[in-house]
């Protein structure tokens, strides 16, 4: 039997004559286990502060590397427009890590990409 572990974006995927169905299927319950992990944990404020922090993170990453890709403008092209490295914008971009951005840096990222700041608070 011939199986090959390949790469994709969201994780990895056995491939073989049975594997797939394998894989998927344990995805599955994983899936499941997942979210009724997650629902449990949003209950308790300490976890539910640092979920949405992340999702703080993610969306802010997403809004920047959206923006940037609709200028048309590199990453590398942007960190020489607000005077930093284009290692701080890959950053930026992927969301990693336990810091938030300063709204100063997010400042000047919106100004060198013509948009502008805004901060939604929602209750």
């Amino acid at each position: 039997m011939n199986i090959t572990l390949k790469r994709y974006q969201f994780g990895y995927i056995l491939k073989g004559e049975r594997s797939i169905k394998v894989f998927f299927g344990f995805w599955r319950i994983m899936k499941d286990d997942f979210k009724e992990h997650l629902k449990k944990n949003l209950l308790h404020s300490d976890f539910r502060i640092h979920f949405e922090a992340a999702r703080a993170r993610r969306d802010i990453a997403r809004g920047v590397a959206e923006m940037r890709k609709r200028k048309g403008i590199t990453q590398q092209q942007l960190a020489r427009k607000i005077g930093t490295r284009q290692s701080n914008i890959s950053r930026l971009e992927s969301a990693h890590g336990e810091r938030m951005p300063s709204l100063e840096l997010l400042g000047r990222v919106a100004k060198a990409l013509g948009g502008k700041m805004v901060i939604l608070f929602k209750g």
